[in-house]
């Protein structure tokens, strides 16, 4: 669910120890991102599970749990207690900015130019006055973040999601899949990262946003774990719901006799 300008030289320590966490994190969790823009803190509404894999889903989810028990919340945690809120609310704020240029490309493709416009304006925004998006100028502007993948752009076009599986990356399905490729590769701070720094700053990125990502939701996984009879069914129930919605989103956001719908999560 997400750097550029940092000269990257060897260090030790704790910061030099949480980098290569968020790498390793990164490879096993990036397509985690996709399917998980937001997680609520109820349980959702039941819709078709399209599971045919669960058996092998499940073997798949506990490995998925094992690394994120000694390995993803462990680093969150860590980052909590070392970083200051104001820190990790800045950090939180750019891996937000970094996400806007393929945010506008997939509302133009989805046919939404009103939250094209927003993404584009806020993007302009947080960047020029917000210090390259550490600072979001653009809520308080009235232009909260949103976020479009074309993976929603492929369900807006109405193709089919798939079946739902839980490969060794995470949660997903042959649409997402997809679209989380065509993001990578359309990416303008991801191509100007790896010609300029290697694929380590890529990594690095990914890496930021899990472990940002799963500081952000500690408290609602931890109760979702603490009062789900079956965890698994419950996580692939809330992912497809917010992907089911997400297209749905894309969908109404350029009627324009619906409000606009562009969404304020990040």
């Amino acid at each position: 669910m997400v750097m550029r300008r940092i000269r990257y030289r060897r260090a030790a320590g704790p910061a030099s120890h949480l980098r290569k966490l968020s790498r390793g994190a990164a490879f096993v969790l990036a397509l985690h991102l996709v399917a998980c823009a937001d997680l609520p803190s109820g349980e959702p509404a039941a819709i078709e599970a399209n599971d045919p894999f669960e058996s092998a889903n499940r073997r798949s989810f506990a490995a998925y749990e094992a690394v994120d028990n000694h390995v993803i919340e462990p680093a969150a945690r860590g980052y909590r207690s070392l970083v200051p809120a104001f820190g990790r609310s800045a950090i939180s704020n750019l891996l937000s900015n970094l996400t806007a240029p393929t945010t506008f490309l997939n509302d133009l493709l989805q046919g939404n130019p009103s939250c094209a416009g927003e993404a584009l304006a806020g993007l302009g925004l947080n960047t020029v006055l917000g210090l390259g998006g550490l600072i979001d100028i653009g809520t308080d502007a009235g232009i909260p973040p949103h976020r479009s993948d074309f993976g929603q752009t492929l369900g807006v076009w109405g193709v089919d999601p798939g079946p739902y599986f839980y490969s060794g990356f995470g949660p997903s399905n042959p649409r997402d899949i997809l679209g989380f490729a065509v993001d990578l590769v359309a990416d303008p701070f991801n191509v100007a990262a790896v010609a300029q720094l290697g694929y380590g700053a890529a990594l690095d990125r990914f890496g930021a946003s899990i472990i940002d990502f799963r500081e952000e939701h500690l408290e609602v996984i931890d109760d979702l774990k603490r009062n789900s009879l079956d965890y698994y069914a419950v996580r692939r129930s809330i992912i497809q719901q917010l992907r089911s919605n997400a297209v749905a989103r894309g969908r109404r956001a350029h009627k324009w006799s619906d409000p606009p719908g562009c969404g304020a999560e990040k």
